[in-house]
């Protein structure tokens, strides 16, 4: 049964363009907002030990390093935007590489990114799963890059099963870390809460309840992404999903209530995660031209049993 058929160039585009939206909108959002870089350089409790041992006081630090606290994060955002240009202009056969160079770049930084938001969380495990789509991004895209092709007829078909785990695993461990979360586990955030109360005008109480609803799903889509034969259905679901988590920032902070000053940052922390929509449009739809579909770990299993000499 066909759920959605875009064609092969149009497979190509969901991926350069959420992959794009995510990039810009992270740098964006370091520019203009914040990054997880403050949290870690203005933390007494991890730097004032270094500080002391070069004979720093934690009060002087204090009061001199905004300013090229500051100047990072805007190389690093800047730096992230003009990346993220790459994504919509690289091509396969391309003899300079300076633009995969910059691609992995962004994904250092990316998956960096990832670290310090769970330093920054008191390491609680689930910001790991779900932030790791995210980390991974940039080299998900490199992975498929090879596959992509100037033949607007030409199949994905010889996509390999390993990177199709791969992207199966980042998308599962990206609903499962929200769901956590949503489900209470080890709480339940309240602005997760409160977005659903502004969305919908219920109180804080069943908006709970309906959140630990959601929640459960998130994991369930999670779980069954690895049953055989389910595949495109549930890609299909996580797409809804993934636009609709996403869309509820600027429906619950500027739509709903009207409040047309906060489109900025609330735009943005909507697009940098279009790509927990995109990505499972992208794999929905490529799954019918890929052969080997639904043998990714007898694959990786094969792979890892091949002698290495």
């Amino acid at each position: 049964m066909k759920i959605i058929s875009i064609g092969n160039k149009g497979i190509e585009s969901v991926l350069r363009y959420s992959c794009f939206l995510f990039l810009f909108s992270r740098g964006l959002l370091y520019v203009i907002f914040d990054s997880p870089y403050r949290a870690l350089l203005w933390s007494e409790a991890t730097l004032a030990p270094y500080l002391e041992g070069m004979g720093i006081e934690w009060s002087y630090y204090a009061d001199v390093s905004n300013p090229w606290i500051c100047a990072l994060e805007n190389g690093i955002g800047i730096f992230l935007m003009l990346a993220s240009f790459c994504f919509l202009s690289i091509k396969p056969d391309e003899v300079r590489r300076w633009k995969r160079w910059l691609i992995c770049a962004a994904g250092t930084f990316t998956m960096l990114h990832v670290l310090l938001v769970y330093l920054g969380h008191n390491r609680e495990f689930p910001v790991l799963p779900e932030y790791l789509l995210q980390g991974l991004c940039p080299w998900l895209f490199l992975g498929y890059l090879r596959y992509f092709s100037r033949d607007r007829c030409e199949p994905w078909s010889k996509v390999s099963p390993e990177l199709l785990l791969w992207t199966k695993i980042a998308l599962s461990c990206c609903f499962i870390g929200h769901g956590l979360y949503a489900f209470g586990w080890p709480y339940q955030p309240a602005y997760f809460v409160d977005m659903l109360v502004r969305c919908t005008q219920l109180e804080f109480a069943a908006a709970s309840f309906v959140t630990r609803v959601i929640g459960a799903v998130d994991i369930f889509l999670g779980v069954a992404l690895f049953v055989r034969g389910w595949e495109r259905v549930i890609l299909g679901h996580m797409f809804v999903w993934g636009m609709l988590t996403a869309l509820s920032r600027v429906l619950s902070y500027v739509i709903v209530p009207m409040m047309w000053s906060n489109w900025n940052p609330w735009l943005f922390e909507t697009t940098v995660r279009v790509v927990h929509g995109g990505l499972p449009l992208f794999l929905m739809c490529l799954y019918p031209t890929v052969q080997g579909v639904g043998s990714e770990w007898r694959a990786l299993w094969v792979r890892l049993k091949k002698p290495s000499f």
